[in-house]
């Protein structure tokens, strides 16, 4: 039964102390992590906004993507543009925006840059004045090597761009990550030029139940709002913003698998309807509900209870949320646990639950121990990426 609280997180809209609480999510976190092992998903009582009630600060998932980032790892992280499908989304976010950008000198400005991915497609098209800032100083070194200007920043830390405006603000698959919404929009405004433009791209949370992968795979410690198309109106029409596109599209983002996002352009107007809200929100807490039933119902791995009844030794490849997630809530912390296995540069040598993270090369050192493959998203293409390892060898895998 759902039960109402007083929020450690004042709804980041409309900044109400009152929420219901749809679901509590627990991780088993790194031993560097600084994030709160468990949270209260919450939608807001006034507005109706689902997010994460989580303890942690906005100076806390700074200090976060700066140090442990997976995004600068050209290896793993998403944003610079070097795999076929991140190059085809960021590309048709590009062909979006030349609909709404008159001139190629605009000034456009991407917060979240990454590794400068969406840079380059602009570029592509002949746009000139462009702009890269992210929280990750290796971020920012990898798009200052691309020839662009790049400054080291977030949302909350502009100092750099103090008393300049643009024409055009990308934020794209940001907003989630942002504790302080509120905050955000303010400074997300005074950036803008009048009649300037704010790309915004979230996943869309009103869409989470058509887009089932893993159990409880849109609760992580990492996206904390859950946006649709009426939470950033709400957002930014106090901000004196309207917005003048939207589309609820998918991503694909596997061989086998799309992602639900939403699209919007947001547009600066000289009305101010401050402390307005356009309509309560409904749609995303009725997907959540549903999407927590479909976790519920898979979230049974059976196909460890050999490996469990016999103590046998197991690999895991995948030190992701899906695997934190798991080592809570599942059958794999009964698993007896070697090591763990991630491309991430950022993580290897670190720990979860005492047990090292490690690069791939381990698998050689162990040619016959089974590996428990935790991708939420890559699974096939892990599998594959082990027989490539192993030749041909005779090996367990097993994708949860």
């Amino acid at each position: 039964m759902e039960k109402s609280k007083k929020l450690l997180r004042n709804c980041p809209i409309c900044n109400q102390t009152n929420g219901k609480i749809l679901h509590t999510q627990y991780f088993s976190l790194p031993d560097k992590s600084i994030l709160p092992n468990a949270y209260d998903v919450v939608s807001c009582e006034n507005c109706g906004f689902c997010f994460a009630d989580t303890s942690a600060t906005q100076a806390d998932y700074d200090k976060y993507y700066n140090e442990m980032s997976k995004y600068e790892d050209k290896n793993t992280g998403t944003g610079g543009g070097l795999s076929p499908l991140d190059k085809l989304r960021m590309d048709t976010v590009v062909d979006l925006l030349t609909q709404f950008i008159p001139e190629k000198s605009n000034s456009i400005v991407d917060i979240g840059c990454a590794n400068g991915g969406m840079l380059n497609c602009f570029h592509e098209k002949g746009f000139s004045n462009l702009i890269g800032i992210d929280i990750s100083q290796k971020c920012v070194d990898n798009v200052k090597a691309l020839g662009y200007d790049s400054i080291f920043g977030g949302i909350f830390n502009l100092e750099n761009l103090k008393g300049k405006q643009f024409d055009c603000l990308i934020i794209s698959h940001v907003m989630e990550h942002i504790r302080d919404l509120s905050e955000a929009a303010k400074n997300l405004t005074s950036l803008v030029n009048e009649d300037g433009l704010i790309y915004i791209e979230v996943p869309d949370a009103s869409n989470y139940h058509d887009y089932f992968f893993v159990p409880y795979y849109y609760f992580d410690c990492e996206h904390i709002n859950h946006l649709n198309i009426t939470a950033l109106k709400n957002l930014f029409l106090s901000q004196s913003f309207e917005c003048i596109y939207y589309e609820e599209k998918s991503i694909v983002v596997s061989d086998d698998k799309s992602y639900p996002v939403l699209r919007t352009v947001f547009k600066k107007v000289k009305s101010n309807t401050a402390n307005t809200l356009s309509e309560k929100d409904v749609r995303v807490e009725s997907s959540i509900n549903t999407y927590l039933d479909l976790s519920k119902h898979h979230s049974e791995h059976h196909e460890l209870n050999e490996l469990i009844k016999h103590n046998e030794p197991v690999l895991v490849w995948g030190a992701g949320m899906y695997t934190l997630r798991l080592l809570e809530d599942g059958l794999l912390n009964k698993c007896q646990i070697i090591s763990f296995i991630d491309k991430d540069s950022n993580k290897q040598g670190n720990k979860i639950n005492g047990i090292q993270i490690t690069s791939p090369y381990i698998i050689k050192m162990h040619s016959k121990m089974p590996i428990i493959i935790a991708s939420a998203i890559h699974g096939k293409a892990i599998k594959l990426e082990i027989e490539q390892i192993d030749g041909n060898s005779d090996r367990k895998t097993i994708i949860l």
